[in-house]
Formats: C-alpha cells, structure tokens, sequence
C-alpha cells in the first residue's frame, strides 16, 4: 500500500515527494499507471525516464495549438523526483499556461493517494 508522506523539496519546475510504500517497484507502478492513464508514454524506464504526450514538432509549427509535454522522473528510496521538461514556450503564454496546469494535475493526482 502507497502512502504519500510529504514534500521534501519543491521548486516551479520540479518537486521531490516521499512516500511510504513496501518497495521503489511499488512506487514505480503507481506513477507509471497515473502517466499512463493520461495518455503519456514511457522513454526510458519505470524507475528513470521521461513521459510525453502530444507532437513536439506539430507544437512548434502550430504552437499553443497542439499540446505538447515532457516530464522526466527518477524513483529512489521510495522517493520520486519529477521535472517539468518542457516549459511550454513554444506555445507562449497560452502553451506555458498549459504546461503549468498539466504540472499541477500530475502532482494533485500522484500525491492524492
């Protein structure tokens, strides 16, 4: 069983949670099945990697448009380290606003346990 314990750093674009759980393995599939659930896909592995979601070329060409993002995790001693990868600039305003939101989400969802 997963239990979110708290924030041990934070930061706009990043934030470190703890969390009590039997295992990293554990943990890993839980964020793994929340970035999933979204519509994210896994580069790298469960443990450290990146979720994207949406065409980063189509977001450049068409900007706030097409969404467009990318966060990195890295899951050790059953702590999870998550980056905002992309900053939404290609959108402007409108794009980072975006990404600043799914941000939010993602957190509210991983640490709503």
């Amino acid at each position: 069983m997963i239990k979110f314990i708290g924030k041990e750093e934070t930061g706009q674009s990043f934030h470190t949670f703890v969390f009590e759980c039997e295992s990293d393995q554990e943990l890993a599939n839980h964020v793994s099945g929340t970035f999933l659930k979204r519509g994210y896909k896994l580069k790298g592995n469960s443990y450290e990697g990146s979720y994207e979601k949406g065409d980063r070329t189509l977001r450049l060409l068409f900007g706030a448009f097409v969404k467009y993002f990318k966060f990195k995790i890295k899951i050790e001693n059953n702590k999870l380290h998550i980056h905002k990868e992309s900053s939404g600039m290609s959108g402007g305003l409108i794009g980072m606003n975006q990404v600043n939101k799914e941000f939010d989400a993602i957190v509210q969802e991983l640490t709503k346990i």
